[in-house]
């Protein structure tokens, strides 16, 4: 019974409350959630705090991170599997190193542009595992569970910081 509880616990968080369950693109609907919460912070964070809306985005890095490795493993042991879809704690983390980037490098962007292009950005990396992302995947449980979307954030960050820092310059918003 403790066991079977433990499991249940840890399926809840990694899953980010059952977003992972999601029967279609459990990896696109944690992402999703991220683009939620990460506009709900720019919104309640008033102008101007953008090193605070930063520090907000890094400190859910960290906790996302701290979830997918402190449950990832019961997970992956559960569903046998190296990187269960269900789990969706390391989307949110590998989404928020775009977003806490972004609103670091680039603090007068509307947050809704970073949202947009930073998901799109993260979706195309998270999918396609170029560069290398792909064989941080392969290190299996919840480490690698873990590094590839923390690598397809900062390729992510770094796409979406050269797309819109050209959108801002040839429209004349820098």
């Amino acid at each position: 019974m403790r066991r079977s509880r433990a499991r249940n616990h840890a399926l809840w968080w990694a899953s980010c409350l059952g977003v992972g369950l999601s029967p279609a693109a459990p990896g696109t609907a944690g992402s999703l959630v991220g683009a939620g919460l990460f506009l709900l912070a720019a919104l309640v964070i008033s102008p101007g705090g953008e090193m605070e809306l930063a520090a907000f985005c890094l400190g859910c890095v960290a906790l996302f991170s701290a979830v997918t490795l402190g449950d990832g493993h019961r997970v992956c042991r559960q569903y046998e599997d190296s990187d269960p879809s269900v789990i969706v704690s390391d989307e949110l983390a590998g989404i928020f190193v775009v977003y806490g980037g972004l609103s670091f490098l680039l603090p007068n962007v509307w947050p809704v542009v970073s949202a947009v292009v930073g998901f799109a950005a993260f979706r195309l990396f998270d999918i396609a595992k170029p560069l290398g992302i792909r064989r941080l995947e392969r290190i299996g449980g919840a480490v690698g569970v873990l590094l590839d979307d923390l690598a397809a954030g900062l390729y992510a960050l770094v796409v979406s910081f050269i797309l819109i820092g050209v959108a801002s310059q040839l429209t004349g918003m820098a």
